[in-house]
């Protein structure tokens, strides 16, 4: 890919249509391991006919992986993964344009009522193997969690991308009657207000219960791990003392499981979270935005990840 390909461009080489309706319905899904975003998990098929073709493969990491608002375009966060080949198309207004609308047409295929049931019906089917299941990564605990937090995502993702191509559209709603459009609504199915620590961003600055009030940690329970994730910025001997008063210690993250699980519950905020360690006279945190970690300065004000007995 060059940076001054066009659409035109783009179109004497492939089926940009049906790259366009793959992408929407990745978009749709949060898939974060494909055509759209951060891996390359697809396939290229030269058609006599139509040219290059984008064939999906690998959806493990859907609906519950990516923040319900992660932007359609942009990606997570920052864009963190961003394909270029998506951003390059996606910047011809044209096909922009295109894109929306298929991401319309994916998004009114996602019936959040019908597709809780279908979670319903699929956790039967496994229970009883899952239970008795003595080598799982997984805890008991946190796949209850993980189901609950997977139908809700499911619900929020639905009504962000209405609101989202509403506003691409130029027709922005406001759907909670608090006088802020989609547009500045981060979340537009809630009225803007004080924060009342129920586990929503009820003032909208972008932060979920950063009331001081609010209890700002979440357990998150991993077999014999319990980790916190308490997302009010603090400076790092703040973080450590804080979580020594929950019963604790900033935690480590010594496995792919351990970072996976950083990865999941450190969204919305994609920049770094504390845990223990560091170097040269800087102090070790997980870095959301760049799945990795990473030593920062030790009074810099952050969120913390914080382990349990």
């Amino acid at each position: 890919m060059v940076p001054d390909l066009t659409g035109a461009d783009m179109r004497a080489v492939g089926d940009v249509d049906q790259w366009l309706r793959m992408w929407a319905a990745e978009a749709v899904l949060g898939d974060d391991d494909g055509f759209l975003c951060c891996e390359h998990n697809f396939y290229l098929y030269d058609h006599p006919d139509r040219g290059i073709l984008m064939v999906p493969w690998d959806f493990d990491d859907v609906m519950d992986v990516a923040p319900h608002s992660s932007d359609p375009i942009v990606g997570y966060g920052e864009g963190l993964f961003q394909q270029q080949h998506v951003l390059l198309a996606l910047a011809d207004p044209s096909l922009r344009a295109a894109f929306v609308e298929e991401v319309a047409a994916m998004n009114a295929l996602m019936d959040p009522a019908a597709l809780s049931a279908d979670i319903d019906t699929w956790n039967a089917q496994i229970e009883g193997a899952v239970l008795e299941d003595q080598h799982r990564t997984w805890g008991l605990e946190e796949r209850v969690q993980t189901l609950d937090r997977m139908r809700r995502w499911i619900r929020d993702r639905h009504a962000f991308i209405d609101a989202w191509v509403a506003c691409e559209r130029g027709s922005p709603v406001d759907a909670d009657g608090d006088g802020l459009d989609s547009c500045s609504d981060l979340d537009d199915g809630h009225p803007v207000g004080p924060e009342i620590c129920n586990g929503r961003d009820d003032d909208n600055n972008g932060r979920i219960d950063d009331d001081p009030a609010c209890d700002d940690c979440a357990r998150r329970d991993m077999d014999e791990r319990h980790l916190l994730f308490c997302s009010l910025p603090r400076t790092q001997a703040e973080a450590a003392a804080h979580c020594a008063e929950r019963g604790g210690s900033l935690a480590t993250l010594p496995d792919t499981e351990s970072a996976y699980m950083a990865f999941f519950y450190a969204w919305p905020y994609t920049e770094p979270w504390w845990i223990a360690g560091g170097s040269r006279g800087l102090c070790r945190a997980w870095d959301e935005g760049r799945f990795t970690t990473v030593d920062v300065e030790c009074g810099s004000a952050h969120p913390s990840i914080c382990s349990l007995p």
